[in-house]
């Protein structure tokens, strides 16, 4: 398997476009509509500018989980409390607190493991309707961490959840209005699983 993927990015319209690179879902949660797009990497290139512009992605993996005012949903910006780097076949597990008082969560390595080519996310048993009824709503998170910022998907946990993804290295390039960390729906509406424009080339190594 590569390292890292490198996205070449060349922008040949006639004004200058903000290019924004998204994860392809795994397939478990491929046709979940609570399932969001969440990326911060992005760049921004004028008319056919002649300098090399890319996205550097590392074969590195990242899970998170949060906690906030902010109810997870479409043009919500939402950021992980607390993330951390994974390799394939680890489980973790998200502890959220009880509200009040409004707490942030926990997530740490579990002593067991999942299948090889799979992250498995393990939620517990918190009060979720008490929380959001005092405001506080539970995020999760899974996707790449890189320089240019992370590219992934959150939703919202529900409580004694457990998700097993299976990774699939695909990465959509799409240029428009997005949002740093600010999450993207599903097809029809601002939908970044679907290629929305400009030229792209990918090399591995």
């Amino acid at each position: 398997m590569p390292s890292q993927y490198t996205i070449y990015l060349v922008n040949q319209s006639s004004s200058t476009q903000t290019f924004w690179c998204f994860l392809t879902r795994p397939a478990e949660i491929a046709s979940d509509p609570n399932v969001f797009a969440n990326s911060s990497a992005s760049i921004a290139i004028d008319s056919n500018d002649p300098s090399t512009n890319y996205f550097v992605i590392p074969v590195q993996y990242s899970v998170g989980a949060g906690a906030s005012n902010n109810a997870v949903g479409l043009d919500v910006q939402v950021t992980s409390t607390i993330s951390q780097n994974s390799d394939l076949a680890q489980v973790w597990n998200a502890d959220y607190a009880n509200a009040p008082p409004k707490k942030g969560p926990k997530l740490n390595l579990a002593s067991t493991s999942t299948g090889p080519n799979s992250i498995k996310l393990v939620t517990n048993s918190f009060n979720q309707e008490d929380n959001e009824s005092l405001g506080w709503y539970s995020n999760q998170s899974f996707g790449i961490q890189t320089a240019s910022g992370f590219m992934g998907m959150t939703w919202s946990p529900s409580p004694n959840q457990s998700r097993t993804l299976t990774p699939k290295l695909s990465f959509y390039i799409s240029v428009g209005s997005f949002g740093s960390s600010t999450l993207a729906g599903s097809p029809p509406r601002r939908s970044p699983w679907q290629d929305r424009g400009g030229t792209a080339s990918v090399s591995r190594c």
